[in-house]
């Protein structure tokens, strides 16, 4: 019998970028062929680990550096990573990395392997209720208790149930339940073509449930019972996604997450259960909604100790619920002063667990480029919420002669406009081809506004150089490469990691 002598790893830990450090190492000399269940037995042998205790997750380390590697979970993986190692050399210094953790005892998934003893005791306890016929429920009223530790049948012993095996649910390992609450306890089977289901109700002034109703016809085959695996949790599924989350390159979309749970494990999972697997492995890198909102003023504390000159607010309202936030970088606000008069208004909607809009004013800088200027948060866009919004705007940069607005038609933009700016006119822009313009270069004018609006020379161009004139003395200043320079003259700072922040009480 041939053998080969294989690198495994572990008691490490692994790094943003994908490496597997200050792990202890030792050899493995295995036999070929080798079955994975082999593998596993001998590899804890090696680590000197029980198996009752812990459970290994093993990966081929290909060095990619964009993921940890190649999960190895079947015996087609493990033949596949040891005919890489015998036969390309690229892989020759390649190891097996074993991530152990702690056996979550009672429950069973496609992650542990099954205790087949307790599984066979399960099945022997879900057979005795399975031989129980239909039976009449006694009335359930408000005072029957919370709480139940075994089930009660007419003509029956009372079946023990303790925290790891409810029902013989363990043997079933998928049966969804429908309804659970201190009168009544119902499962269906995962299959909506079978008709087996258990209906137990509490006894009166008792722990005790009692079966009411039991549908024996269970004929859908094993992989369906198997293959939703109540036991593979949201929160269970978040840890295996959790990586390519952290991966900015790297969409994680719920058709991906139940893909690759199908592929990996052969677990079907719902488009619920994949949801909230991305909203928990989200929260464990970034924080939860509500965590982040409490840090709100913390956040703009720092924002202004990090950037000298920048401006913030924020407004609660009676009980001290957030309603308005409101910044403008101080950079922000000293580049104003190098851009024409001019800012764009312009709002989005936040699409998260928390909605509400996101309040955008813009420039344009001497390259015609974008500059932001300040950003606002509110429920939604009305006129109170646009009214406080300008307010800041103009506490944050002041006024300007000349000073012109941009936005869509918005009744609440003209409103907080008109009530916190002075307005000399309203105009509206309609473009259309095929018109004839006019230029007076002494007076800076074109029919097409564009001369007067931008201030750069369009249509004006022709009558410019037929008069051979300077084109940069008709230009405004406004364009010069200086004020470029100027507008970009401050950075902004980040703010840094939260546990680097040094936070006033006065503040929290």
């Amino acid at each position: 019998m041939e053998t080969i002598c294989i690198i495994v790893a572990f008691n490490g830990i692994w790094t943003e970028d994908y490496k597997y450090l200050d792990h202890q190492t030792k050899l493995v000399l295995v036999p070929e062929p080798i079955r994975f269940e082999d593998f596993i037995k001998q590899v804890f042998e090696v680590i000197e680990l029980d198996r009752d205790k812990f459970e290994a997750i093993i990966w081929f380390d290909i060095n990619l550096g964009t993921c940890k590697g190649m999960i190895v979970s079947k015996d087609l993986d493990l033949h596949t990573c040891i005919e890489l190692l015998k036969s390309l050399s690229l892989f020759k210094g390649c190891r097996f990395i074993v991530d152990v953790s702690e056996r979550n005892f009672g429950s069973t998934s496609t992650f542990e392997y099954i205790n087949r003893e307790n599984q066979h005791d399960n099945q022997n306890k879900w057979q005795q209720i399975m031989e129980i016929d239909m039976v009449d429920a006694e009335p359930i009223t408000e005072e029957m208790l919370q709480t139940f530790d075994s089930i009660q049948v007419e003509g029956q012993s009372i079946i023990e149930i303790d925290n790891e095996q409810a029902l013989g649910i363990q043997v079933l390992e998928s049966a969804p339940v429908v309804r659970s609450s201190s009168t009544r306890y119902s499962l269906k089977c995962n299959d909506d073509r079978c008709g087996w289901c258990v209906h137990a109700f509490r006894v009166k002034d008792s722990t005790l449930f009692k079966i009411v109703k039991i549908e024996k016809n269970h004929d859908c085959s094993v992989n369906t019972m198997k293959a939703n695996q109540r036991h593979a949790t949201s929160k269970l599924i978040s840890g295996y996604i959790i990586d390519n989350l952290r991966d900015p390159r790297f969409k994680v979309t719920l058709a991906f997450v139940m893909a690759e749970m199908q592929k990996l494990y052969g677990l079907d999972i719902g488009y619920h259960k994949a949801w909230h697997a991305i909203q928990h492995a989200s929260a464990l890198i970034r924080g939860t909604h509500e965590e982040n909102y409490e840090l709100l003023y913390s956040y703009l504390y720092m924002m202004k100790s990090k950037n000298p000159g920048t401006y913030t607010n924020i407004k609660i309202d009676d009980n001290n619920r957030f309603l308005y936030m409101f910044y403008a970088y101080g950079s922000s606000i000293t580049g104003w002063n190098h851009c024409r008069p001019v800012i764009s208004i312009d709002a989005t909607f936040l699409k998260s667990k928390c909605c509400g809009v996101l309040m955008i004013s813009v420039s344009n800088d001497a390259n015609n480029q974008i500059f932001p200027l300040a950003f606002g948060i509110t429920k939604s866009e009305n006129n109170n919420s646009y009214e406080w919004y300008f307010s800041e705007l103009r506490n944050a940069i002041g006024s300007r002669a000349n000073l012109i607005f941009l936005s869509d038609k918005h009744q609440a933009i003209a409103y907080g406009i008109a009530k916190v700016f002075p307005v000399d006119s309203w105009h509206s822009r309609v473009e259309e081809e095929g018109i004839t313009f006019l230029v007076d270069l002494n007076k800076r004018i074109c029919d097409c506004f564009q001369f007067q609006f931008d201030e750069l020379r369009i249509h004006a161009i022709a009558a410019i150089e037929k008069r051979n004139i300077k084109k940069s003395n008709i230009c405004s200043h406004w364009y010069l490469k200086e004020y470029w320079l100027n507008t970009y003259e401050r950075q902004i700072h980040f703010v840094g990691h939260t546990d680097s922040w040094i936070i006033p009480e006065s503040v929290k």
